[in-house]
């Protein structure tokens, strides 16, 4: 698999698991696998490359954090930047998050997806 797609499908993933904790919740429980129509996948993979880059930007900020307390605000920040990210992109933060998880559980989709990436 293209490196790109990569870290792009692993930000998506970690994204996920940020934006819910955001809410308290459990990076599985409360959101709902989403079928996307063509302008929500549009719109999630703008998003997904958008998170992806925020993500690259934060990882060295949290790497060269020096302590628990500093690596949370890093991973605050970072989250905050994520939403921004996904709603900037057209999408809400349930949405991201429901084809998201579709994109985990459906390997049609997630070839969709990747092709996508791929394609930009």
């Amino acid at each position: 698999m293209h490196k790109t797609l990569k870290a792009l499908l692993a930000s998506a993933v970690f994204s996920l698991g940020l934006a819910t904790a955001v809410h308290a919740q459990d990076a599985t429980q409360g959101v709902t696998p989403i079928k996307p129509s063509e302008a929500q996948l549009n719109n999630y993979v703008k998003a997904a490359q958008k998170v992806t880059d925020v993500a690259g930007d934060y990882q060295t900020k949290f790497d060269q954090a020096g302590d628990e307390d500093a690596r949370q605000k890093v991973l605050n920040e970072a989250n905050q930047k994520m939403v921004e990210a996904v709603e900037q992109s057209g999408m809400s933060l349930e949405e991201y998050n429901g084809i998201s998880m579709a994109v985990q559980e459906d390997p049609q989709l997630r070839q969709t997806v990747e092709s996508r990436v791929t394609s930009k």
